[in-house]
């Protein structure tokens, strides 16, 4: 079932920090993308910034684009 694969704010935080203990070059964003036959879910999960030169941008526009497609 999807939704034993999403997390809530509590425990995202919590893989985050797991994550950034193990590797610390860990870095947002993550992104999932699961399909079954023609239906498709993008998950895509951003550390929320303010900066538009943030190295995350990028990433975040490939992602939307490939969506979008």
């Amino acid at each position: 079932m999807i939704n034993k694969l999403l997390l809530t704010h509590y425990e995202m935080d919590q893989r985050y920090k797991e994550l950034n203990a193990l590797v610390p070059e860990f870095k947002y964003p993550y992104f999932y993308k699961i399909s079954k036959g023609n239906q498709i879910l993008y998950f895509l999960g951003v550390h929320h910034v303010f900066d538009p030169t943030d190295y995350q941008l990028p990433r975040i526009k490939e992602y939307w684009q490939e969506f979008l497609t």
